[in-house]
């Protein structure tokens, strides 16, 4: 309902409604029209003014002719007012400085000036027809407020209309501010949904990868060793026959926790395939990397995983470490790949370590 309401004309409105009650309670005491008919024209004095206030409220206030027409709506009543109730010493002759104030908000500048000229001469013809003595100085001093209220009228509307751009301007501006904080966050959330895998919320391979070259040139730069360990979850082709996707789903989860738990917050855990895990750990040779990795071992040999928590994975492992092994990212991978097959041939839950590739014999 507010959207139909002029909103620019409530005051306005409110103030004509107060007059024509004014105009009907003076018909009602007599004061205009035969006493035998002041009832019926009481009804017709509120009737007018309550179709004044429907209209008020209801013209569009884009609508330029409703603001002339409710502009002369009010020029009349004043002036009816003024002729019928005392001239220029009745109370409606006070209102005549409001329609200088209501031509500046609905006129530009020049008209408004030139309107409350033809309001005080129209009220000296009035007053001058009926009769009534009007002092030159008394004009003067009608016309002389007039135009005060009309120049203060002219420059709060201009001041209004200012802050009204303002205002816009500011909205504008914290709209745009909100829409490049919703863009930014957008951006933040795709970029992370191109980094992190859905399922376990790790860092996937093409993350992993960037940051396995950035831990090369830190090590070099810094010459110490980090190890990166392959994790091949055995059973998972088995059990997601047994269970399907989505207990393979919660399976994966839990491994991502149980690796979160066991590494260090400097370890950089990643999914690299279904059933593959990374762990890069900076600052740790490939025999000081068994530690955490028998650890995670024990933890998963000791879950029941299933919805039954009865089915036992196991765990292979290969593990390389930058420099001891190789000094390139396509090495590392390559040789904790050997490392992790080597483990299999071996059997369920075995770990091996790259550097056992080239001697005889396997690692743990």
């Amino acid at each position: 309902m507010e959207k139909y309401i002029n909103k620019k004309e409530i005051i306005p409105t409110l103030i004509r409604a107060l007059y024509g009650m004014a105009l009907a309670y003076m018909v009602f005491l007599g004061r205009f029209g035969a006493p035998s008919e002041r009832m019926e024209l009481a009804f017709v004095c509120e009737g007018l003014t309550l179709a004044a206030v429907l209209l008020s409220l209801l013209l569009p206030e884009r609508l330029e002719a409703g603001s002339w027409l409710l502009f002369f709506i009010d020029v009349g009543a004043v002036l009816f007012g003024i002729w019928k109730f005392g001239g220029l010493d009745g109370w409606p002759v006070f209102l005549l400085p409001l329609l200088a104030v209501s031509a500046a908000f609905r006129f530009k500048a020049n008209a408004t000036y030139a309107l409350t000229f033809l309001l005080a001469a129209a009220t000296f013809a009035i007053t001058r027809h009926s009769g009534q003595y009007l002092p030159t100085y008394q004009f003067g001093m009608w016309a002389a407020v007039m135009f005060f209220f009309c120049i203060a009228g002219t420059q709060f509307n201009r001041v209004s209309g200012e802050q009204k751009y303002r205002m816009m301007y500011l909205d504008q501006e914290r709209t745009n501010s909100e829409l490049e904080e919703r863009i930014k966050d957008l951006e933040k959330k795709m970029q992370a949904q191109t980094i992190v895998d859905q399922v376990t919320g790790l860092k996937n391979f093409r993350y992993f990868r960037s940051r396995i070259e950035e831990e090369i040139l830190r090590a070099k730069r810094k010459g110490y060793v980090f190890s990166l360990a392959l994790i091949e979850i055995d059973d998972m082709p088995e059990f997601i026959g047994a269970y399907g996707e989505a207990e393979s789903r919660k399976a994966s989860q839990k491994f991502s926790v149980f690796l979160k738990d066991i590494f260090r917050n400097t370890d950089l855990i990643g999914r690299y395939k279904e059933n593959q895990f990374l762990v890069m750990m900076p600052e740790t040779d490939a025999r000081s990397a068994l530690i955490p990795m028998l650890r995670f071992k024990k933890k998963v040999d000791a879950y029941g995983f299933g919805p039954d928590h009865r089915y036992d994975f196991h765990i292979s492992v290969g593990i390389s470490c930058y420099p001891n092994d190789v000094q390139e990212v396509g090495g590392l991978l390559s040789l904790a790949f050997g490392a992790l097959k080597r483990s299999q041939q071996k059997g369920k839950g075995m770990i091996t370590l790259a550097s056992s590739l080239f001697k005889k014999g396997t690692g743990a």
